[in-house]
């Protein structure tokens, strides 16, 4: 050592002694650091109000919604029942529930697996059949496992999806935030047994009482990572199962393990239920190997007799999962009335321009003497907190400047839908009253819920001026109509009666013949919510009002049972129904029947015990539901007479005859109905006159009209149509009509007669594709010439040559290549990185592809990802065998040492318009080491400053990790730094 490099090092122990005891010099570096690190913030003008953007994932079911079709899984075909959400969830990546107010236990607390089953809170495995309502099925997962093991629920799916399609334009499949304005709005659930599960139905049974309420349903923020599981595993502890949306692909399942993984897409296609957990479960379960061990036990609603008796296992790591949901219940007696205007529920979201508040309000009219006892509405983020107010006689917008009648405060741990219990607020019936709150929702700018017409989704959504009114400071007032057309404020206020209510009914009639069918109403006061009837012939019935048939002469007591929060009363009215056999019925035959629409079907009237003999009779014969069906043509079968002219939905009929006393059975009419449009009517007498004169009662027929059976019209699609052998393509079905049988020509020689058949091709060429579909009506042909095409060779992206090391805070740059690509005009791919671990920062076109290439890339820091597209504008991209470089991606490691996967999403090449994903896709390491820890043992200690400072006296080596001022060497300054970091006296290198 000379004497020039003794004299430095001596001066840099010098200098660290110094700074040991130097609190000032060591505040004056930091307070230099803290100034580069300082970041400009865009101010943006407040107070404009703005609605959140649509949820991507909504989008993308819009512009593919005609290419799901059916997806094949094992042996079974199973429809895709998710419809994404418009409301976007995204911003909820990596919350935690109870964060702030520490109600939410540590993940170190949990144990390595959990499994609802071995506590009793998981209800039977159902089968959804051949049609996409897995969405209602994952619900009543979650809400009959609230209740169990104290109570034992089985609700009606059919009930829930038959309404539910009724009133969105989906047509089939659903959501979390459907099947919640469905239960929020107290539609249901109701029982299985009132309203039992049919594929395909879509018959809506009216006035079912809900037989629990729903008042508050969690939406658990979306994960940060893989095993990001904490808000889950509390959710199952604290109530139960959890849905959730996935995408499910047939690659993607182990039927061997009853285990499924992929992760190729974010999208969602599927909805389960998470019922337990088992972080040790093996990666090499999967058909694929994820980058770790863990999955969720997950029920499913295909059936016991599919995977584990109707469970399975889904990795940690799956890139789909999302969207989840805990539905809890209650007693029907907490409240007696709910006011809204959502039905529909939360559909998209407003707020104002750089504010995470804002207050909404809705203004509604007592329908009787009540009390005001709670409010519901939803919240987007965790930690949400509200200020409550209640006014009557609102007289500005929705407030009243005489002041408040009832306030509350408070925060809300969990986004969702929430139902607020606020100090009682008596109305008056007949009086306005509004409901006004401030939402305020951390880091979140669009904090108002509301409902409003979607194309293609919520086209129905209607508002009135004067319901509905938005705020950014509860000084000006803006009906939400003026701003958002047809728009509601989803905001519920709950109500119960002052008085319990007082049972009373009647009946359309009371006396009759053998069979008697009676309709019965309701006539209670006092607002009852729930109806309990015993008609005394063993039947009962919990609609409000029932209609019973009656098969045994005899006199029949009828006992109604009304309840509300305030209490209960019964109505017993003692041979309130009297059934003889004395009676002359008029009887439309046959009592219950099925049209398809454009179907004619045969009817007859039948008059029964005529004791005395007919000599004459007149009546008309209707049709209830206009527009439903129509009368064709009527014939009388006896007698001599006439009738109105056809086709009516009403029909003159009279004739004169000469039937002898003592005939039971006569046949006076055959008609036929045709069914228009679908629905149910009913086909019944009125103003019957029969000489001589009898007591008549008259049984209708129901008439129910279908869709119908038509010829169905082939059409198909498939998942992919250009790519390398060996080629694996999935067809499709889309033809209409519902076909029976399916018969494929795949232009190679071979057939299949499969709805979806998966086709491997194995030989380069190209395939026309053919496919008839037939059932009772017919059948017809679909044929795609050149449909298929199929190269000889897959194509490869390779992300780097194995492990890339960087340093902490240090950027490091990957290399992306191809190989056996042709004539590309475009290339696109994803790249992810564990945001926890790093941040990308740029991308820049390598050498060998310079010349003629477009580059455009997005990058998302908060998910990790990294979206490139690389087109050509002078000729396309080709590569051989050999790989090509394409890219150089380059990223900037986190303060956070460890080894975490540089991983690819959807990669693909364009050529003529055809998108080929690329068939293998190698990603590679990540391997981040802490800056400057040159002895390896995950610290900084005395060797590595003393290592710096042999680099500054030029003594070894450099190494520009040490280089912290970036002037290309390694000088006293660095030396000075990382002494300065050892002994504590700056927080970074």
């Amino acid at each position: 050592m000379n004497d020039r490099s003794y004299l430095f090092l001596l001066s840099i122990l010098i200098l660290f002694f110094i700074i040991s005891f130097s609190p000032v010099m060591a505040a004056e570096l930091a307070a230099v650091e803290s100034e580069r690190s300082v970041n400009t913030t865009m101010i943006t003008e407040t107070g404009m109000p703005e609605l959140a953007p649509v949820n991507p994932d909504f989008l993308d079911y819009i512009v593919h919604q005609g290419e799901r079709g059916y997806l094949m899984s094992s042996d079974h075909h199973f429809v895709p029942g998710v419809v994404p959400s418009p409301v976007d969830f995204s911003h909820t990546t990596g919350m935690q529930i109870g964060s702030s107010g520490g109600d939410i236990r540590l993940f170190s607390t949990y144990q390595p697996s959990y499994d609802l089953r071995d506590h009793d809170k998981v209800s039977p495995v159902k089968d959804q059949g051949d049609e996409g309502n897995c969405w209602a099925f994952g619900t009543y997962a979650s809400l009959e496992s609230f209740f169990l093991p104290r109570e034992a629920w089985d609700f009606s799916e059919n009930n829930m999806k038959n309404i539910i399609y009724a009133e969105f334009d989906v047509g089939e499949g659903g959501n979390r935030d459907m099947s919640t304005a469905y239960l929020a709005r107290w539609s249901g659930p109701v029982l299985e047994v009132d309203d039992p599960y049919v594929a395909g139905s879509t018959f809506i049974i009216e006035g079912l009482p809900p037989v629990k309420r729903v008042q508050d349903v969690l939406f658990l923020p979306r994960r940060a990572n893989k095993l990001d599981n904490e808000n889950i595993k509390w959710a199952l502890t604290e109530y139960g199962v959890v849905q959730i949306s996935m995408w499910w692909v047939r690659d993607g399942w182990n039927s061997d393990r009853n285990a499924y993984y992929q992760d190729q897409t974010t999208r969602v296609n599927h909805a389960v239920a998470i019922v337990g957990w088992d972080d040790t479960y093996a990666r090499s379960n999967f058909n694929k190997n994820p980058p770790g061990d863990g999955a969720f036990i997950v029920k499913n609603s295909w059936g016991t007799d599919w995977g584990d008796e109707g469970f399975f296992y889904l990795s940690y790591y799956d890139t789909s999962i999302k969207d989840f949901a805990v539905f809890t219940g209650e007693d029907t007696g907490s409240y007696d009335r709910v006011y809204q205007y959502d039905p529909m529920g939360w559909v998209r979201s407003i707020g104002y321009t750089g504010s995470d508040t804002a207050w909404f309000a809705n203004v509604f009219t007592a329908e009787s003497d009540e009390t005001l006892t709670a409010v519901g509405f939803y919240t987007p983020v965790v930690n949400s907190s509200y200020q409550i107010n209640v006014y009557t006689t609102p007289d500005d917008g929705p407030r009243q400047i005489g002041g408040v009648v009832s306030t509350q405060t408070g925060t809300i741990p969990s986004p969702g839908y929430h139902t607020i219990d606020i100090p009682a607020a008596s109305l008056n019936a007949g009086e306005t009253f509004s409901v006004v709150v401030r939402l305020e929702t951390p880091g979140h700018n669009s904090p108002i819920p509301i409902e409003c017409p979607i194309q293609g989704y919520s086209s129905k959504a209607t508002a009135n001026p004067g319901e509905g009114y938005i705020s950014s400071t509860d000084s000006t007032w803006t009906d939400l109509t003026d701003e958002v057309e047809n728009a509601s404020v989803c905001l519920k206020a709950y109500t119960t009666v002052s008085t319990s209510p007082q049972a009373d009914f009647s009946a359309n009639i009371t006396s009759g013949s053998a069979p008697l069918t009676v309709a019965f109403s309701d006539a209670s006061i006092g607002t009852p919510t729930a109806w309990y009837w015993d008609f005394g012939d063993g039947g009962e019935s919990r609609v409000r009002n029932p209609v019973h048939t009656y098969t045994q002469a005899g006199a029949y007591a009828v006992n109604l049972t009304v309840t509300n929060s305030r209490g209960e009363d019964s109505e017993v009215k003692s041979s309130f129904i009297s059934v003889s056999e004395d009676c002359t019925n008029i009887v439309v035959l046959p009592l219950e029947s099925e049209l398809n629409v454009g179907d004619i079907g045969e009817y007859s009237i039948m008059i029964s015990s005529l004791n005395e003999g007919l000599g004459s009779f007149e009546f008309d014969v209707n049709l209830t539901e206009p527009g439903i069906a129509t009368i064709t043509s009527v014939n009388i079968t006896e007698g001599m007479g006439n009738t109105s002219a056809v086709p009516a939905e009403s029909v003159n009929c009279w004739s004169h005859t000469h039937i002898q006393p003592g005939t039971e059975n006569l046949t006076v009419i055959s008609l036929t109905v045709q069914g228009l449009t679908r629905g149910t009517t009913n086909l019944t007498i009125t103003n019957a006159e029969l000489w001589p004169r009898y007591e008549t009662i008259v049984l209708p027929a129901v008439i129910q009209v279908g869709e119908g059976t038509r010829i169905p019209v082939a059409n198909f699609t498939a998942n992919r149509t250009l790519g390398s052998t060996p080629l694996a393509v999935a067809f499709t079905d889309l033809s209409t009509g519902n076909p029976t049988s399916w018969s494929w020509q795949f232009g190679d020689g071979t057939n299949s007669t499969e709805r979806d058949p998966i086709h491997p091709y194995t030989l380069p060429g190209t395939y026309t594709v053919q496919l008839r579909v037939e059932n009772s009506a017919g059948g017809s042909t679909i044929i795609w010439e050149d449909y298929i095409t199929v190269l000889p060779q897959a194509s490869d992206m390779i992300i780097g040559a194995g492990s890339l090391n960087v340093a902490t805070g240090m950027t490091g740059a990957i290399p992306v290549s191809i190989t056996n690509v042709t004539g590309a005009e475009e290339i696109m791919c994803s790249v992810t990185v564990n945001p926890v671990y790093a941040n990308f920062t740029g991308v820049a076109i390598n050498a060998s592809v310079a010349g003629g290439t477009n580059l455009t890339y997005q990058i998302n820091n908060q998910t990790g990802t990294l979206n490139v597209t690389l087109s050509r504008t002078d000729g396309n991209y080709t590569a051989g065998t050999e790989p090509v470089q394409i890219l150089d991606i380059t990223l900037q490691a986190k303060h956070l040492f460890g080894e975490s996967q540089i991983g690819f999403g959807e990669a693909m090449w364009i050529r003529n318009d055809v998108e080929i994903p690329f068939g293998r896709m190698e990603a590679g390491i990540l391997d981040i080491h802490l800056r400057c820890d040159f002895n390896q043992n995950n610290r900084i200690d005395i060797g590595d400053v003393a290592k710096v400072a042999w680099m500054a006296a030029g003594l070894v080596d450099e190494d520009l990790e040490a280089d912290f001022n970036n002037n290309g060497e390694v000088d006293s300054a660095d030396a000075a730094r990382i002494a300065y970091y050892y002994v504590g006296k700056i927080g970074g290198l």
